[in-house]
């Protein structure tokens, strides 16, 4: 997380995000919201889940194969969310990062022939956007990643034979959660107990079978 945060916050906090939630990639770019919008139109701040006493919240969105899927987002998710990228101060400044990065993305962006040319528009919900104010793209997120496994080899953190890349935060936050599943339920893991798993990591994971 602190390489990915050298190369940009908002690469930092998509990976945090992505971790909790086990969204893919084009999900996590595509249809984490900023607000209320037309698939989530209950859709609350940090703020509005404290005040209704709720530690998760429903996220529609779409999925692999052009399906609608639906998943529950821990409250701290949306307040780590909103404390290291929505309402965290650009450095020696009273404007926040993502007001930053949206005013460039309304007032430069969208004024540029790539932005004419994309499918954004001045209402859409954007939530990544680079510090240009430009929506961070799949393409984006991987070479991010990419630079921080570089930098952890440089440090001699991590060897060459580790591949690191943002798909693999689903099968690691699927681990965790598995493990937490075995502690809840005392379903031990196991081959034994691989149709129970199979159901589990089915239903978590979004995957046809």
């Amino acid at each position: 997380m602190q390489e990915l945060k050298k190369v940009d916050v908002v690469y930092a906090v998509m990976a945090k995000c992505q971790l909790d939630s086990l969204m893919r990639i084009n999900e996590l770019t595509h249809y984490f919201p900023h607000s209320k919008n037309s698939l989530n139109k209950d859709w609350k701040s940090y703020a509005g889940m404290i005040r209704e006493n709720i530690d998760f919240q429903p996220l529609k969105f779409i999925g692999k194969g052009q399906i609608e899927r639906e998943i529950d987002v821990d409250i701290r998710t949306i307040k780590f969310l909103e404390d290291k990228y929505l309402t965290a101060k650009e450095k020696n400044s009273d404007i926040t990062i993502y007001d930053k990065r949206k005013s460039l993305y309304l007032n430069k962006y969208l004024q540029s022939k790539t932005g004419k040319k994309s499918q954004y528009e001045s209402n859409s919900d954007v939530l990544w956007l680079s510090k240009q104010g430009r929506p961070i793209s799949k393409t984006m997120y991987r070479n991010a990643f990419k630079k921080a496994a570089i930098a952890l080899r440089d440090k001699g953190i991590i060897n060459s034979k580790i591949f690191i890349r943002p798909h693999g935060l689903r099968h690691t936050g699927a681990t965790l959660r598995l493990i937490s599943f075995s502690e809840t339920t005392s379903i031990k893991i196991c081959s034994a107990n691989i149709d129970d798993i199979h159901i589990f990591l089915q239903g978590l994971l979004g995957h046809t079978d």
